[in-house]
């Protein structure tokens, strides 16, 4: 059903504009009730992002699996470059969502929310062995902000592409 749910505000959201699109037309699309769809999805945007909770549980289980002798910059880096796969596979989907984001405020502010988890992420895995309080923390968490701006910005050139290149 969820899944249902986010294929059908997908196809709706980039048919006709996430803007203009109502959950009760959804909700329709997807035959449940509006009640149904806010038990899966708190808001249109968790809907339309339904995807990228996948690609931050990604993140999450590479992060949360350093292997054997590995720096905490080296799992960060393994843990992009599996979620830069993963974002490889669902390249079409991907590229026609970065479409719409461009095109909504609401969107746009979503995905910076979405934007500061994985920065939360890093950070954290960047932190893996320091001590709980202290200066060095606060530079991981520059460093993953950093890093992210890095990212963000070769996902704008992969998206300018058309998710043609490898990411």
């Amino acid at each position: 059903t969820r899944q249902r749910i986010a294929d059908a505000a997908r196809a709706r959201f980039l048919a006709e504009g996430f803007d203009a699109v109502s959950v009760a037309a959804v909700a329709r699309d997807a035959r449940v009730s509006r009640r149904t769809f806010f038990r899966y999805f708190a808001t249109k945007e968790a809907a339309f992002f339904a995807n990228h909770e996948a690609l931050i549980a990604t993140l999450h289980q590479a992060l949360s699996a350093p292997r054997p002798h590995e720096s905490p910059w080296q799992t960060v880096r393994r843990a992009l470059l599996t979620c830069a796969g993963a974002c490889m596979d669902q390249r079409d989907v991907l590229v026609a969502q970065h479409v719409a984001i461009g095109a909504s405020r609401a969107l746009g502010a979503y995905d910076r929310q979405l934007d500061a988890r994985w920065d939360d992420a890093i950070a954290a895995a960047l932190c893996r062995g320091l001590p709980a309080g202290g200066s060095e923390r606060r530079q991981a968490a520059w460093l993953a902000a950093a890093l992210m701006g890095v990212v963000r910005g070769e996902l704008r050139a992969w998206f300018e592409g058309g998710g043609r290149d490898d990411l």
